[in-house]
């Protein structure tokens, strides 16, 4: 799980993101990010009811922030960003939302290294 200060958590924050912020999109996910002020990464997860029932929601947030978790200390620091769920990422497996989220911030040029999400876990 991602530390409470590495988590946006604030609809006023996801708002900002999402009207200011520039996007990436893929097949599993859409990637929206936003410069702040401060020298912080913080990740917000988003999920439609598009998506199916509560438990197919809850299972795809979990499967986003632990992949999320993974890229954190590679992500250029002073970003909010926020990961919303597509379709497809029901039917995906983690490897390839790890991929396809790494995929997405190659593309926003959010990753500040070369590093493996395996090397840039804390746990």
């Amino acid at each position: 799980m991602l530390p409470r200060k590495e988590r946006l958590t604030d609809s006023e924050e996801f708002g900002q993101v999402f009207r200011r912020g520039r996007g990436v999109g893929g097949p599993l996910m859409l990637l929206k990010a936003l410069k702040v002020r401060d020298d912080r990464v913080r990740v917000g997860v988003s999920v439609s009811r598009k998506l199916g029932k509560a438990v197919a929601r809850n299972r795809a947030k979990r499967l986003l922030r632990e992949a999320a978790r993974r890229y954190v200390g590679a992500i250029r620091p002073g970003y909010d960003v926020v990961l919303v769920a597509k379709e497809g990422l029901a039917s995906a497996s983690f490897q390839e939302i790890v991929g396809s989220l790494g995929s997405l911030l190659f593309q926003a040029r959010l990753l500040c290294s070369r590093r493996s999400p395996a090397e840039s876990s804390s746990g």
